[in-house]
């Protein structure tokens, strides 16, 4: 029994699945929005302009063609503030983690090199150590031949241990430069970060004056329907010109928006160039 046989009814539902999702995403209208551009509001406005006079009905067609590129001209913002908000929350994940990093291999290297020259010298040391006990014992006894070959052999001892304790100083030295310097580099690239902040209050500000226009762009897309239906002329033109009106202060904030994005985006590279290479 071939053994990969339990898995094919799971695959070609999978298979079913996505065949249908793609048919529903190709059959979805253009022209669905929140303001509902639907063939039969369409129907309404050409009946009413149909029976109206020139000049109105030039401004209800052309009035018409303008809201159905507002609304495009939305969606496609929409999209792109979307991508250029997932783009630089990406961006600055990874420069954030790029500044944390700054300088770290080489302060892991100097930590471990610092280690190693401690170990290294150790015995050294404790010999050091022991010779000067053993002498400060032999001066307590009063015995002066065993003080003055330890003596001696302390003296002996001393300029390696001088320059044992330079070798360990210059790595704690090399060390805590290094560190000093990552500390300012990381200091500098998180400054020019600093900068995306009022960006970001810019945004809310944009998002925020959005909603007066939202709030009073359904009542002005309801009074347009409702007279179109009716076959006001006047009405329909009034509700038109205020939908319209709304629609472009909402593009307009929308743009702001993106715009502010494209910005964030200069202050993360920007603070890249903050960054030495590793």
């Amino acid at each position: 029994m071939n053994r990969n046989m339990p898995y094919a009814p799971s695959f070609h539902l999978s298979l079913l699945f996505a065949s249908i999702l793609m048919l529903l995403t190709l059959a979805a209208p253009l022209a669905v929005s929140a303001l509902s551009l639907t063939e039969s509001a369409k129907t309404a406005l050409d009946k009413t302009a149909a029976e109206a006079d020139t000049a109105t009905r030039d401004k209800l067609q052309t009035g018409w063609s303008e809201l159905v590129s507002l609304e495009h001209r939305q969606e496609q913002q929409d999209e792109r503030i979307d991508a250029l908000h997932y783009r630089n929350t990406n961006a600055l994940a990874a420069v954030r983690k790029s500044i944390r990093e700054i300088g770290q291999s080489r302060i892991a290297k100097l930590e471990q090199e610092t280690s190693a020259k401690k170990k290294q010298y150790e015995p050294l040391f404790a010999s050091y150590s022991a010779v000067g006990q053993q002498l400060a014992l032999a001066r307590q006894l009063g015995s002066k031949t065993a003080a003055s070959l330890l003596k001696t052999q302390q003296d002996a001892m001393k300029p390696a241990v001088h320059l044992a304790r330079l070798d360990i100083r210059a790595k704690q030295e090399a060390l805590t430069a290094a560190k000093s310097q990552a500390s300012k580099q990381m200091k500098q690239a998180r400054e020019v970060l600093e900068d995306i902040d009022p960006l970001n209050t810019r945004i809310q500000a944009y998002k925020s004056a959005m909603r007066t226009p939202k709030k009073h762009l359904s009542t002005a897309w309801s009074n347009f329907t409702a007279a179109a239906r009716k076959k006001n002329a006047a009405g329909t033109l009034a509700g038109l010109t205020a939908t319209l009106q709304l629609s472009r202060q909402i593009l307009e904030q929308k743009a702001q928006v993106a715009a502010c994005e494209e910005r964030i985006y200069a202050v993360i590279l920007r603070a890249k160039t903050q960054i030495p290479a590793a």
